[in-house]
């Protein structure tokens, strides 16, 4: 084979590589999903993350502060800038993405900020002076253990030690047993494990954290899943997200 010939198939290889890896469809980053129609209005800042993972499929998951108790005779004051609660007046936002409804939601709920997991598609809201799973687990490997393993009987998280308790819910538990995860990590935040393990579940979920208020008897946190289902998408949306 002559020298010529070499070079016309290098070529030839080197457009084939080319056009294979331009061919590869290009993974639509949730942060820029379409959202059609959201209302914020009053009410926790778990129910805007639930309505938003409903709304648009991306789970986002919340460290909620839980509001101070009123004091006997201290009136109906508006809700302060510390807790979950909504401030200011109902909002309607559309045709706009996930990120801009998270950057909405932290305007009204102005103690809180939001990030994003790139490692699972999943975004956080956190409270900005007292987000308590920002420690990180130094090391941490495991497979195939159970949500009743992880959370109850072995404490592989070591949540228990940094006060957070489980909540397992009522009625039906067998999904504690029968849903079994695998995690592998070192030196990494709390949040983001719960990112990874959430995202292994085989139903829509997102984890939430509810603080407790200063005083509280026992337990600093709560950790619980939430399921939700996704709302259908109009073939417009579809599109949109395919861009």
């Amino acid at each position: 084979m002559t020298y010529d010939t070499w070079r016309l198939l290098a070529v030839v290889l080197i457009l084939l590589i080319t056009g294979c890896a331009s061919a590869q469809p290009e993974t639509k980053d949730p942060r820029a999903i379409k959202v059609e129609e959201f209302r914020l209005e009053q009410g926790s800042i778990l129910q805007a993350a639930y309505r938003l993972s409903r709304a648009s499929g991306v789970p986002v998951c919340v460290e909620e502060e839980r509001p101070a108790r009123k004091e006997p005779g201290s009136g109906d004051s508006k809700a302060s800038t510390n807790t979950g609660r909504t401030i200011g007046s109902a909002v309607t936002l559309q045709n706009v993405t996930v990120a801009d409804v998270l950057n909405e939601i932290i305007k009204l709920h102005r103690a809180y900020v939001w990030s994003y997991d790139s490692a699972t598609g999943m975004a956080n809201l956190f409270p900005r002076d007292r987000n308590i799973l920002s420690w990180r687990v130094t090391d941490v490997d495991f497979k195939d253990k159970t949500l009743r393993e992880i959370f109850i009987s072995d404490d592989l998280l070591s949540l228990r030690q940094h006060g957070i308790a489980f909540f397992r819910g009522r009625g039906n538990l067998g999904w504690l047993d029968d849903t079994k995860v695998s995690l592998k990590a070192q030196n990494t935040q709390a949040r983001l494990l719960l990112n990874q393990l959430c995202s292994q579940l085989p139903f829509a979920a997102l984890w939430h954290v509810e603080l407790h208020e200063p005083g509280w008897q026992g337990a600093t946190a709560t950790l619980m899943f939430k399921g939700f289902a996704v709302k259908p998408r109009s073939p417009e949306q579809s599109q949109d997200d395919a861009k």
